[in-house]
C-alpha cells in the first residue's frame, strides 16, 4: 500500500496495490480464524436493547 500526500488537502490518498488482489478470497491464518470463532460462540455479550 502506498501513500501519496497532497500537500493541499489535510487527507492522505491512499492507493492500494492490485498485487494484493490474489489474497482476497484466502484464509492467511485458518489456525486464528478458528480460534476467533470459538471464542465469539462461548462469549456472553450483554443484552442489546436496540435489538429487534
Amino acid at each position: 500500500m502506498k501513500t501519496a500526500l497532497n500537500l493541499t488537502d489535510k487527507w492522505p490518498f491512499v492507493t492500494i496495490d492490485p498485487a494484493l488482489s490474489e489474497y482476497r478470497d484466502k484464509i492467511l491464518f485458518p489456525e486464528k480464524l478458528k480460534q476467533a470463532n470459538q471464542v465469539l460462540k462461548t462469549a456472553k455479550f450483554p443484552p442489546n436493547k436496540n435489538r429487534r
